[in-house]
């Protein structure tokens, strides 16, 4: 009777704590996804959700080695966006302003939800290249830490992504913004001093930069990609 007894309460504990694993893993999860909302959304503007979140308690309990613990928006069908939510993606612009180069913070104006996998959901997507805009060349940079650069400009204009490392631009206002992972910066300050850059820290800093073709005339003033 008492090992029935001990087998009963360990199998109801068993159960509580599976129950209490499972509480705590979806609520952990809505965390996540809060806090992926709302972030940057003081000003009342909603940031894209990622491809992949992280489940911490999987992560936790080694889930990583055992092929990632990744939750994909595909299979989850309660953060479908409404058709109308178009995301917000900035990037900074560094134009040239009657020949001095100064800082407008723009949006990608473009998005357009369409099939880009067939027989996938359609995705939403920025025809940043389009009739008046042409890729010229593109480049994978990598840049030491000690990396220093004194006044120039960019030598055509160009879309810079930061894929790794940290980076500070300095522009005639002598604003200072500091790039990181997933940052865009149009660099468009040509006829001007344009810019000081550098890396910030101890890492290299790699950037997928992307040099533009435009047409005559081209567009002149901030935020017109």
């Amino acid at each position: 009777a008492h090992v029935t007894s001990a087998t009963q309460e360990f199998s109801r504990r068993s159960s509580d704590n599976l129950c209490l694993l499972m509480v705590t893993r979806l609520f952990r999860t809505a965390l996540g996804i809060w806090a992926v909302t709302s972030e940057h959304s003081a000003d009342g503007d909603t940031d894209v959700l990622p491809a992949v979140m992280r489940d911490d308690a999987c992560l936790e309990a080694g889930g990583k080695e055992q092929g990632g613990c990744g939750i994909s928006l595909l299979q989850m069908k309660s953060l479908d966006a409404p058709k109308d939510l178009v995301p917000n993606v900035f990037y900074w612009h560094n134009y040239n302003d009657g020949g001095h180069s100064r800082w407008a913070r723009c949006k990608f104006s473009h998005f357009e939800s369409k099939t880009f996998i067939p027989g996938i959901a359609p995705f939403w997507q920025d025809s940043t290249i389009n009739k008046d805009v042409s890729i010229r060349s593109q480049t994978l940079l990598w840049l030491p830490p000690e990396y220093y650069g004194d006044w120039h400009s960019d030598p055509e204009v160009q879309l810079n992504i930061f894929t790794a490392g940290h980076g500070a631009w300095t522009n005639e206002d002598n604003v200072t913004h500091i790039f990181g992972p997933g940052d865009f910066y149009l660099g468009d300050d040509g006829g001007t001093r344009g810019h000081i850059s550098k890396t910030v820290g101890t890492a290299p800093l790699v950037i997928m930069t992307t040099q533009l073709q435009l047409t005559d005339p081209r567009p002149s003033g901030p935020c017109w990609l």
